[in-house]
């Protein structure tokens, strides 16, 4: 299967999205961090590394690069 082609608009849009989502998430995913044991904890940190996936994946196929998934928040900001 081909890897997909992005724009760096397409880029920059999927940065801010996971920024936005780790935003809107930053108390659960702390604590899931923490050892939190809830579910919520559990939800929010999946949904915040099912957003970085998406934009990693992006910029690895614009720039050629090998990124892995490790909330790589310094990365998105460096896109806006």
């Amino acid at each position: 299967m081909a890897n997909r082609i992005y724009s760096l608009s397409e880029v920059k849009a999927l940065a801010k999205k996971f920024l936005d989502i780790a935003d809107e998430n930053n108390e659960q995913v702390s604590a899931y961090l923490n050892g939190s044991e809830k579910k919520e904890a559990a939800k929010a940190y999946d949904l915040v590394r099912e957003y970085e996936r998406k934009f990693i994946n992006a910029f690895n196929a614009y720039y050629d690069e090998r990124f892995v998934c490790c909330l790589n928040y310094e990365l998105a900001e460096s896109m806006l």
